[in-house]
């Protein structure tokens, strides 16, 4: 995901010498700040700010963001309290968040003067609003937005935009915007149409964090980390994601395709295997299939990713896949029954081979095949393997392998 440039507003060469003027004075701005002891005070010190044109304004504020100093941040956490323009508040608050991600965060309060008679508008903490997720787990890529609704009257949104890589490089890019609810909703409908085909459906926070946090441990095994702007924001998705305590409810959904059929969902467990997205082999299983070898699903993922870490499994060819005819039965079956029970269960007949290197733990794994063939030069093993799935809660799942070499 490329990131989208900011657009900027020319300015005369007044404004640009006015605003180079103040952000060579922005500590003393923030001492004069520093030493008023009423809003009055501090809205005079502000007054050589407030008269600038607005673009100058928004200029001098994204100057300030890059200051990553606490005199900067006194400076944007006064406008953003004190300026009459509700835009200029907007950025100034933009600019703040900025800074935030490099922990730079203002020392001082603006000294606002409350009465009964007027009350301030309240700048509410972000609060969780949507999430979507493409549903093309079985990709072993997706993208995760998520969205907290924050500000004056709840305005603005927060959002993170998560690209996550299961094979390999985990949390492969991520997007930090803040802008308008509009302008998320926005958003939305142009993911929908940049997805078109593929289903784009709503997750809890709950459910977002469990996929990152799967994202996370594919960094940590691989040893790869973590995009660079992630790393940058460290701190702002750990308030807003990992240390969150109403996460809402996680419904344990996979986020893989339903529409799978049969042979796909074959295809798709073979290449997970051998890829290393344990994950996604796990949630292609039935709940009670012989292959998930009674281990919850984390259990099972280690356990497999401790036998890649020395079998090295690589290159996987498919040979041929095809749905096995099923043995006629010598008891006779009105149609209407023997058309269900087809429905319902498929055997689909695989051959393959992968090069991989003889381990111990090849005996761990329950779905382990015997080679027909080895290329004791490459390493590589050939296979013949049968899968019986089953519909489960209306999707294909495999419930058995069995080996037929």
């Amino acid at each position: 995901m490329s990131r989208k440039k900011e657009s900027s507003t020319l300015l005369s060469q007044e404004d640009s010498d006015q605003v180079q003027n103040l952000l060579e004075r922005y500590h003393e701005l923030a001492k004069n700040l520093h030493n008023s002891s009423n809003q009055a005070e501090a809205e005079a010190a502000l007054s050589i700010i407030n008269i600038l044109p607005e673009a100058a304004q928004v200029a001098l504020l994204k100057a300030l963001s890059k200051e990553n100093d606490v005199d900067a941040a006194d400076v944007l956490a006064a406008i953003n309290a004190l300026s009459p323009h509700k835009e200029i508040r907007k950025e100034a608050r933009r600019a703040l968040i900025r800074l935030e991600a490099t922990r730079t965060y203002p020392q001082w309060k603006a000294p606002i003067a409350r009465t009964s008679a007027i009350q301030m508008n309240i700048a509410h903490p972000p609060r969780f609003w949507k999430g979507l997720v493409t549903q093309m787990r079985e990709e072993g890529e997706i993208q995760v937005f998520l969205c907290w609704e924050q500000g004056y009257d709840y305005t603005e949104a927060r959002s993170l935009i998560f690209l996550l890589d299961y094979w390999r490089e985990g949390v492969k890019d991520i997007i930090v915007d803040l802008s308008s609810k509009r302008r998320v909703d926005e958003r939305i409908e142009e993911m929908r149409t940049r997805f078109a085909g593929i289903p784009v459906v709503n997750c809890t926070l709950a459910e977002g964090k469990r996929l990152v946090e799967e994202a996370l441990s594919v960094n940590e095994w691989r040893k790869v980390p973590p995009h660079q702007d992630y790393r940058n924001n460290l701190p702002t998705i750990d308030k807003l994601i990992m240390q969150a305590t109403d996460l809402g409810e996680d419904t344990g959904s996979t986020f893989i395709n339903p529409e799978l059929e049969d042979q796909e969902v074959v295809v798709n467990f073979l290449g997970a295997w051998t890829m290393g997205d344990y994950g996604l082999a796990y949630d292609l299983l039935t709940q009670n299939s012989y292959v998930r070898d009674n281990l919850a699903r984390d259990e099972w993922i280690e356990l497999h990713r401790a036998w890649a870490d020395e079998a090295h499994p690589a290159r996987m060819e498919l040979s041929f896949v095809h749905e096995r005819e099923r043995t006629q039965s010598a008891l006779w079956l009105p149609t209407p029954i023997v058309g269900s029970r087809s429905s319902s269960r498929k055997e689909i007949e695989v051959g393959w081979s992968v090069e991989l290197v003889d381990t111990p733990l090849n005996g761990t794994l329950k779905e382990m095949p015997m080679g027909t063939a080895i290329n004791k030069d490459t390493g590589r093993h050939w296979f013949c393997t049968n899968y019986t799935l089953v519909r489960e809660e209306d999707v294909w799942r495999i419930q058995q392998a069995t080996d037929e070499g």
